[in-house]
């Protein structure tokens, strides 16, 4: 042997052949007779194979000692590695093509695909031989020659060449395939097609034909696989086909190891069945759930009563060992990962997530969280996080105390809505109710206007980068990212938002997105392609989160009933001026222990605002939509108030019920029923003791003129006339009188009452001083005698109490009973007590 064949790598010597049995212990005990051409090592597989001397003689099987003896068959010098048995394949017309040989030291080679662990190549040790270029065959045992064409004897499919034999030496009809898949060669053309060997061997007439692979066919995928595609082609022929499924155990095993251990034909008969589908595992149990399942879809939220909060500190893990198929493998040096990892801490302290013990699984609440929010910089840090777990619990005058000095540091409320520190302590208000948006129905937007200089951005990026997940939104910014922040219930900042308000200018998805969404439940459908990549599906957005906008102009109607609008003017204080809120090195405090302790504030008592949301509901001067942008801020006032920071929801609640309502129409764009309703007050001003009056549109119209000359208000009279004014009293639900003409619109006392209640307009102080004259007090007893009849005179309700309410009453008597008992019905009209008696004492 030459020196460079010595030094092929080679594998340990093989250890094939099956443990023998009991019928074979003779021959173990060194009793063969070996045949000739066959060495006694070789003749011993055979025989631990179950095949019989005739059919070894039959097949032709040798061992090979001389290398030269495989190069005459064709094989490669790399192939040439004697000693070897050498297998003749007999096919299907009886020839014998070609040989296949096993190598008693057979090749192995490195998969250069696939790496292990210590940097080394995964290696394939070769068994089998075959010289290149064959083409791939059938094989046909020679004493089963003669029945593969016969229809009516049950034909046996395996694979390799002893089984084969083993199933001839049993006396049955068998062919073996070369490999799993080698019932598949390839033409002259390049193509894959079914072996042409098979048109030798009878498949018509319904014959029975049985496959019987090793144990693993069902546990290989690959495997599994080429029996169901060669059971289909075969099926195709006319065959009956069926498998014999091996019982598995810890070692695979193929049909002479079975037969070897002392089985018979009628127990491999027995195992005969039709092909498999797979392994079944259990059905699942599906179970119809009352509601949705409860999901923790933002970062910060409140579910059942229980605060969550969403992080994503940095983790180090360290792995020392790895498990590669079935086995433990020792690393030489550790892996060390580095990465973000999402952790979840609830209201009480526990953290559930990789560096906990609780792991998230254990959490009882789904998490739909599918990213990290790109406000890094407002995130809980890890020490903050920490602090929370061991039970560190800010103090919330303290830190609505540094939210305020964070605030009065960078912005001068000169000539603003109130004072310094007041306006201050409402905007700090506003900061913390966004840390707390999931205990509102409705969330606060800030609107900053001024002029240029004005401080109006400075104003933005304070409250932005103190607020939750504040974010200042570029114009170029994407859609996607600004779908994905709103989701998550982000503080929105958009600066220099003209545009916004313009169709014209604006892109239609992000204005839907920036404009709506100030109520809990509101969302906005988008359609987005579906992750499998095939169609579209319908997505929900929830626009609900709080935003800030500065501008130079109003906002419409529409964003002024849902902001609070924050005038500023350019200061005149250099501290003020030239301060950067962007650089936190010149904050009052340190800005990430601030953001932390908001996080830990808001975490441990959200679950306790829902109940101060309902008390402000019930206590507030404000109604309905004038609450609205109000409510959380107020809330949260309400809330610091009951933790120690005394007076702040008198100041807060003055401020929103007084002073902003009172200067309204000087901050908001222009409302033409506000101005509506001040003529209409005018106008009823010049009768106040009537209890209805009647009059024309062009009436109305001509005072709000007049109105708008006197005050300067900036609005151009044209788009005031007869027309649009009629329409706008028609939308108020005000009526005409029918018996009139030309006919006009009427309105009694109660009505022009409510409509100055809801549109937040003081009463003309005429009507409001004349009670005695405009309003029916309680009439005298009638003159039926010196002391009167007694007659049932009902107490009016609060007529002395209440002068809103003194309004109503009309200053004549009942024309029907001639009585002036008046009392206000549950419907707001006024009823006559001695012809309609009221339902209610007193």
């Amino acid at each position: 042997m030459s020196t460079s064949k010595q030094q092929r790598k080679s594998a340990p010597a093989s250890t094939d052949a099956p443990e023998v049995t009991k019928s074979h212990r003779d021959n173990e005990q060194g009793h063969y007779t070996t045949l000739p051409g066959l060495s006694q090592q070789h003749y011993q597989m055979l025989k631990a194979s179950v095949i019989s001397d005739e059919v070894i003689k039959e097949r032709g099987y040798r061992t090979i000692t001389n290398e030269k003896d495989l190069s005459a068959l064709g094989f490669s010098p790399a192939q040439e590695r004697a000693p070897g048995l050498l297998l003749p394949l007999h096919s299907t017309d009886g020839q014998t093509p070609l040989y296949v040989y096993r190598p008693d030291n057979p090749r192995v080679i490195e998969d250069k695909t696939k790496r292990n662990p210590d940097g080394t190549f995964k290696q394939k040790v070769i068994k089998y031989e075959m010289p290149k270029g064959q083409k791939m065959r059938l094989d046909v045992p020679p004493r089963c020659q003669a029945d593969i064409g016969d229809p009516s004897i049950p034909l046996w499919i395996t694979e390799g060449q002893k089984k084969a034999d083993a199933l001839a030496s049993a006396g049955l009809c068998a062919i073996a395939l070369l490999g799993v898949w080698n019932f598949i060669g390839t033409n002259d053309r390049g193509g894959k097609v079914f072996l042409p060997d098979f048109l030798d061997i009878a498949l018509n007439k319904g014959r029975p034909v049985r496959i019987v692979f090793d144990s693993d066919v069902m546990t290989k995928s690959e495997v599994k696989q080429a029996l169901e595609v060669l059971t289909r082609r075969l099926q195709r022929k006319g065959a009956m086909v069926q498998c014999a499924y091996l019982p598995g155990g810890k070692n695979k095993i193929g049909i002479d190891d079975w037969l070897a251990e002392g089985h018979t034909v009628e127990e491999l008969e027995d195992l005969v069945e039709g092909p498999r589908s797979g392994l079944k595992i259990a059905p699942p149990v599906v179970e119809l759930l009352d509601s949705a399942p409860l999901s923790i879809r933002r970062p910060l939220c409140l579910v059942s009563g229980k605060g969550y909060a969403a992080t994503w500190p940095y983790v180090k893990t360290i792995q020392t060992q790895k498990q590669i198929n079935g086995q433990i493998m020792q690393l030489k040096e550790p892996e060390e990962i580095k990465e973000q990892s999402l952790h979840i801490i609830r209201s009480d302290g526990a953290i559930f997530g990789p560096a906990s013990t609780r792991p998230l699984s254990s959490l009882g609440v789904d998490i739909a969280l599918e990213e990290q929010p790109t406000t890094k910089d407002t995130l809980w840090s890890t020490p903050g996080m920490k602090e929370f777990e061991k039970g560190y619990r800010p103090d919330p005058k303290d830190v609505f105390d540094r939210v305020k000095s964070v605030i009065a540091r960078f912005i001068d409320f000169d000539r603003s809505l109130a004072d310094q520190e007041t306006m201050s302590e409402m905007l700090s208000c506003f900061v913390i109710s966004t840390w707390f948006l999931d205990a509102f129905s409705v969330a606060p937007y800030i609107w900053a206007n001024g002029e240029r200089g004005s401080g109006k951005t400075s104003l933005l990026f304070v409250l932005v980068r103190l607020s939750y997940l504040g974010v200042p939104l570029s114009p170029s910014g994407s859609f996607a990212a600004l779908r994905d922040l709103a989701d998550y219930g982000a503080t929105l900042g958009l600066d220099d938002a003209e545009d916004l308000t313009d169709p014209k200018k604006s892109d239609p998805d992000k204005r839907a997105i920036l404009l709506s969404g100030n109520r809990r439940g509101i969302t906005v459908h988008l359609k987005e392609p579906s992750p499998d990549g095939k169609g579209w599906k319908t997505r929900e957005v929830n626009c609900y989160c709080p935003r800030i906008f500065s501008t130079i102009q109003k906002p419409d109607a529409t964003l002024s009933s849902r902001a609070i609008i924050i005038p500023v003017v350019r200061t005149a204080q250099r501290s003020k001026g030239n301060a950067d809120p962007l650089d936190d090195m010149q904050w009052p405090c340190d800005r990430q222990k601030l953001i932390d302790d908001l996080w830990s504030m808001s975490l441990a008592h959200l679950p306790d605002l829902p109940a101060f949301d309902k008390l402000i509901g019930e206590k507030s001067k404000l109604i309905g939509r004038d609450l609205q942008p109000w409510r959380a801020i107020l809330t949260i006032a309400a809330w610091l108030d009951s933790m120690g920071v005394s007076c702040l929801w008198g100041k807060i609640e003055s401020l929103a019920a007084g002073t902003y309502q009172d200067e309204r129409i000087d901050l908001e764009k222009v409302d033409i029923n506000r101005i509506a309703m001040r003529a209409l007050g005018e106008y009823a001003a010049r009768n106040p003791s009537k209890v209805e009056w009647l009059f024309s549109t062009q009436a109305i119209v001509d005072i709000m003129h007049r109105i708008i000359d006197d005050e300067e208000i900036e609005f151009e009279k044209f788009y005031i006339n007869a027309r649009v004014l009629g329409h706008r009293f028609s939308k108020m639900r005000l009526t005409k009188d029918l018996y009139q003409r030309p006919r006009q619109w009427k309105i009694s006392r109660s009505e022009l009452v409510n409509l100055f209640a809801a549109y937040r307009i003081s009463m003309p102080e005429e009507i409001s001083k004349n009670l005695d004259s405009g309003l029916g007090l309680n009439g005298k007893n009638g003159e039926n005698g010196e002391n009167g009849d007694n007659t049932t005179v009902l107490t009016v309700l609060s007529i002395n109490e209440s002068k809103e309410d003194a309004l109503l009453f009309p200053n004549k008597p009942c024309y029907t009973c001639k009585s002036s008992a008046w009392y206000i019905g549950v419907g707001g009209n006024v009823i006559c007590g001695v012809c309609h008696p009221s339902p209610h004492k007193g």
